[in-house]
């Protein structure tokens, strides 16, 4: 199915036109620039209110080198949801698309789309420039895609299971966040299970939105037929990357893992910015938990809330820090991340312009500077 198949077409028809390049840059980079002022004075009000306020908030504490390396980890995290991405996609279609690294410098401009635009814009932003400027059927992304985040999910959740046991105790807090982490966990588990055996998302829409759709008025019968025959083809998407059986889970569990590593290393070197230490038994919990709650609150943009709560619970339980340090930890980790998406949105600029324009157009001048493909 190409990019002229009827899920192509349904895509286009019913998305308003993404905004342009410039506009969505200036977007992105307005919302990393409010982020920053946001986090800055917190870190003022922090550090005034705040009964350690005698060691320095996050203005006098930061240092350079630390943060820089917490950037460039989390930008190497990025980086490497390219190669699981490419892995994931058929033979056939790995030789259209680009260089796994090159997808994986898009993803920092599909997490800035997301941040700055409402909904998920940065990754139909980025399953339509495949689409448009490599050919890859559109059915295909979505399910590469989509297949590589639920693996990502369930491989946070084999670490949340497997590092309970050696979690330090954390006192009556700890306890809550252990069970609220068991519960994510297998919850992220049984999804990745339920993407190796899709047949039942095909199953739940017919007997869900399907019935609907059978009852409702004209108006609404309508959409719900679309989305039903979405979830449908999102099932088929998924059934085609799951035959690689265990081996498809297996390249996005490792993959995975690399990410993952890379994204701790990223809030330990934040810390360190800020002049905390963070012991190496709490710090897989902190991540983990932080990681788990981001996608539980999904629906605020970056995991806002639920990430910040979770990561600064886990500090004051499972790292022995104090208050005002697990504030200042939570805020050296959103300036990171604020400025490596302000960055990146830059260089993808430069790398994936049809990422921002998302209009296909400059398809000959994408292919002549992508490189040769690697699988």
């Amino acid at each position: 199915m190409g990019p002229s198949s009827p899920l192509g077409s349904r895509m286009s028809a019913h998305q308003p036109p993404p905004p342009s390049r410039s506009r969505a840059m200036g977007r992105v980079l307005a919302v990393v620039a409010l982020g920053l002022a946001v986090v800055v004075g917190l870190g003022i009000a922090a550090q005034s209110l705040g009964a350690e306020a005698s060691d320095g908030g996050l203005l006098e504490r930061l240092r350079l080198a630390p943060f820089a390396l917490a950037v460039a980890a989390w930008w190497v995290a990025s980086v490497l949801a390219g190669p699981r991405l490419v892995a994931l996609l058929p033979p056939t279609q790995r030789a259209q698309a680009p260089a796994g690294w090159r997808l994986g410098l898009w993803m920092v401009g599909v997490h800035g789309l997301n941040l700055a635009l409402p909904g998920p814009a940065g990754d139909l932003a980025f399953v339509g420039a495949l689409v448009r400027v490599h050919g890859l059927p559109a059915r295909s992304v979505v399910a590469a895609t989509t297949f590589a985040r639920v693996g990502g999910l369930a491989t946070i959740g084999l670490l949340g299971l497997a590092m309970l046991p050696f979690a330090p105790s954390g006192g009556p807090l700890g306890l809550v966040l252990r069970g609220a982490v068991a519960c994510l966990a297998l919850g992220a588990v049984a999804l990745g299970i339920g993407a190796l055996r899709p047949g039942w998302l095909t199953w739940w829409s017919r007997g869900t939105v399907g019935w609907m759709a059978a009852r409702a008025p004209g108006v609404l019968a309508g959409p719900l037929h679309r989305i039903d025959a979405g979830v449908a083809g999102l099932a088929r998407g998924l059934a085609e990357v799951a035959r690689g059986g265990p081996r498809a889970m297996a390249i996005t569990v490792g993959w995975s893992l690399l990410i993952q590593a890379a994204l701790a290393t990223s809030l330990l070197a934040a810390a360190a910015a800020v002049g905390e230490s963070l012991p190496l038994a709490g710090l897989p919990m902190a991540h983990v938990a932080g990681e788990l709650a981001s996608v539980a609150v999904a629906v605020a943009p970056a995991g806002m809330g639920g990430f910040d709560g979770a990561l600064a619970a886990s500090l004051l339980a499972f790292c022995g820090l104090g208050g005002l340090s697990s504030a200042l930890v939570v805020l050296s980790i959103r300036s990171v991340q604020l400025v490596a998406l302000g960055g990146g949105t830059v260089a993808v600029a430069a790398a994936a312009p049809a990422l921002f324009r998302g209009d296909g157009r400059g398809k000959s001048e994408d292919r002549s500077t992508s490189g040769p493909p690697e699988g």
